[in-house]
């Protein structure tokens, strides 16, 4: 069992980490250093995870499963034509290494500081429906991606389906969470 501390540390270190990674992936996109930066998250993720889980192996389990989610979804994304990803060494429609950096830094975010979403639906719903778009409208304004210029086409399919990735992420994170309580009994 982790110390509350230790749980408090895990949820800044994850918030801060997650921004400053976000901003380096995506000002990253198409360049060399792409590939670094998507390096350098993953590796920070999985020792984030490490150190600030109660069951590390199960997050990992979470971090690739949450990639998997995340690269259909984006690729879906992108043969509908919603979103055209900057990339650099992945061929279409695959998600370039920065977008699958940032499915893993978002994973870890998830995991450790956003566990208080847990058993609220509306709320996990909510957090997809705005932030997704939000997050893809910032890697707009830094040449990373470019959205469909048909608002509702482009950023209402990307609400909707980070709304969904959402709840199905938070709901598997939950359920690793719960197992683990209940291993523990």
């Amino acid at each position: 069992m982790l110390s509350r501390a230790r749980r408090v540390t895990g949820v800044i270190v994850t918030a801060v980490s997650f921004q400053v990674l976000w901003y380096l992936l995506v000002s990253s996109a198409g360049r060399p250093l792409s590939l670094w930066a998507a390096a350098i998250t993953i590796v920070g993720m999985a020792v984030a995870v490490t150190i600030f889980t109660e069951t590390p192996g199960r997050s990992l389990m979470f971090l690739a499963l949450a990639v998997a989610l995340g690269g259909l979804m984006d690729t879906g994304l992108t043969v509908a034509g919603c979103i055209t990803p900057v990339r650099a060494y992945l061929p279409d429609p695959i998600p370039p290494v920065w977008l699958i950096g940032l499915w893993v830094g978002f994973a870890g975010f998830a995991r450790i500081s956003l566990r208080y979403l847990c058993g609220r639906p509306l709320v996990q719903f909510a957090a997809g429906f705005f932030g997704g778009p939000a997050a893809y409208f910032g890697g707009v304004k830094l040449d990373a991606v470019v959205v469909h210029p048909n608002i509702l086409l482009g950023y209402g399919l990307l609400a909707l389906c980070w709304g969904l990735a959402c709840i199905v992420l938070f709901s598997l994170s939950c359920r690793l969470h719960r197992t683990t309580d209940e291993d523990e009994e």
